[in-house]
């Protein structure tokens, strides 16, 4: 075994513009299996040794920046888990720069490595090398093929790449935009979408979200969304009936164990309009609606799906 050192807090990352780019470290592979003891290390390194295996059969590098808010994780049911890191922009194998996101999957054995995984992954904003590989399924996910830009992870190394780095200084969204009808909309770079808040026709503040054509310039696209708030404003209460025709039933026959009698338009006008979601090309009528649920589904959301301005569905997601 190669033992590769890292800090007691994990990788250190130096600071260059608007990047954290970690300057001292060696290549570093994400340790998912058992942590290394060494005697002879241990004083000089006491919590962070990290094992590499010899011989580890790597086929691809790429490069990137990590997304801001990247490093979720989703568990089997034998207990393993499967770390993701995004990156945007980033360099194919190739060399060409991309402004659009690469996925990372990491497996990893048990929660606790999942955690070693997670101290040692890099944080976001840090501009790295990877090596990855591209099997036709990613492990920990086999029940699917792999995207065109899925990857799984083997190890990372920090970068400094300067045309990488004007690239993505080039395309950085910008962190507020000012609309003079819908207001101040605010950039969440963990979901990379743009919110502000709005009162509605009820007098109570709700949310208006969306996510850009072009991130680097979001104006346009927000400022295409002014007659699609109004129109939704003015149609809310029809879209409401959406709620009754979708989840009436579903509530009277398995939800309503207090035996609340309420009629379908009663039911309908209780939900608290909480957000809507705007995807690109939100302003033909296509869109989400959020809605609280009033202690009707014991703390579950409603949301509507819109399509052309008629509900397609409706759904309780935790």
């Amino acid at each position: 075994m190669e033992l590769i050192e890292l800090s007691e807090n994990g990788p250190i990352f130096g600071r260059r513009r608007m990047f954290n780019i970690a300057l001292i470290l060696p290549v570093v592979l994400l340790a998912c299996g058992q942590r290394a003891t060494d005697p002879t290390n241990a004083a000089r390194v006491p919590s962070g040794v990290l094992e590499v295996p010899t011989g580890v059969s790597v086929s691809k590098k790429i490069s990137g920046v990590v997304k801001q808010g990247s490093g979720g994780a989703s568990g089997s049911g034998d207990g393993a888990w499967t770390l993701s890191l995004s990156l945007r922009p980033w360099r194919n194998v190739e060399g060409q720069l991309i402004d659009g996101q690469a996925t990372l999957w990491r497996y990893c054995e048990d929660k606790a490595a999942l955690m070693r995984a997670r101290e040692q992954a890099p944080t976001g904003g840090a501009m790295v090398q990877l090596e990855v590989s591209t099997p036709e399924r990613i492990r920990g996910l086999e029940f699917r093929t792999r995207g065109p830009t899925e990857f799984q992870l083997e190890a990372w190394t920090p970068l400094e790449d300067p045309e990488l780095e004007r690239f993505a200084e080039d395309r950085a969204p910008p962190e507020q935009v000012i609309d003079p009808v819908l207001g101040t909309f605010e950039f969440e770079p963990s979901v990379e979408w743009y919110t502000t808040q709005r009162v509605g026709p009820d007098g109570r503040s709700y949310r208006v979200t969306i996510t850009p054509a072009d991130r680097s310039d979001p104006a346009p696209s927000i400022a295409a969304l002014r007659p699609a708030v109004e129109r939704f404003e003015r149609e809310l209460p029809t879209l409401r009936q959406g709620i009754a025709d979708h989840l009436y039933e579903i509530w009277s026959g398995s939800w309503n164990e207090d035996g609340q009698e309420l009629s379908p338009a009663e039911f309908a006008a209780r939900p608290p309009l909480e957000s809507i979601t705007f995807d690109e090309g939100g302003s033909d009528g296509n869109f989400s609606v959020w809605f609280g649920d009033d202690d009707l589904f014991y703390g579950h959301s409603i949301v509507l799906g819109v399509e052309g301005w008629k509900v397609t569905d409706a759904d309780i997601p935790g």
